[in-house]
C-alpha cells in the first residue's frame, strides 16, 4: 500500500500520477490473469483500466502511452466475444482516428462476426495506415 505522502509526491506538478499508476496496476493484474488462463478476470480488469485512462485529463501526448483498448479489444477476440471487440475497437477510434492497432484488431473482430465486407475495407484502411511501418501485427497488442 502506498501511503498518502508517497501519493502526493506521484502527483506533484499536476502530472495526475495515481490515475496512470492505477492504470498500470489494472493492466498488471490483467496481464497476470490472462497468462495464468483466466479471461474473464483479465477482462474485467482491462475494462477497469479503460474506464481509468479515459479519466485522466487530456494533454498532448496522452498520458498513457498506449491505449488500453488494443489490450482489451485483444482479450475479447480470445475470449471469442468480436461483438464486444468491435465495440471497443470503434469506440476508441473515435479518440485515435487511423490508429493502426486499432483498425487491425477492428478488422479481425469483424472478421470473426461474419461482417467480411466491411473487415475488407477496414483492412484495407489499416493497409494505408500501416503502409510506412516495419512491423507486421499479429494483435492489436504486443
Amino acid at each position: 500500500m502506498i501511503d498518502a505522502k508517497a501519493l502526493a509526491a506521484i502527483d506533484a506538478y499536476g502530472v495526475p500520477g495515481t490515475q496512470i499508476a492505477t492504470v498500470g496496476l489494472e493492466l498488471l493484474d490483467g496481464e497476470i490473469a490472462r497468462v495464468s488462463g483466466d479471461l474473464d478476470t483479465a477482462i474485467k480488469h482491462y475494462r477497469s483500466a479503460a474506464e481509468l485512462e479515459h479519466a485522466i485529463p487530456y494533454t498532448e501526448p496522452p498520458y498513457w502511452h498506449q491505449p488500453v483498448s488494443h489490450i482489451l479489444g485483444a482479450a475479447l477476440l480470445a475470449a471469442n466475444k468480436p461483438a464486444e471487440a468491435e465495440a471497443v475497437y470503434r469506440e476508441s477510434l473515435k479518440s485515435y482516428r487511423i490508429d493502426g492497432w486499432a483498425l487491425f484488431g477492428l478488422a479481425k473482430a469483424l472478421d470473426a462476426e461474419g461482417k467480411h465486407a466491411e473487415a475488407e475495407n477496414v483492412k484495407a484502411e489499416f493497409a494505408k495506415a500501416w503502409q510506412l511501418a516495419d512491423t507486421k501485427l499479429t494483435a492489436s497488442r504486443f
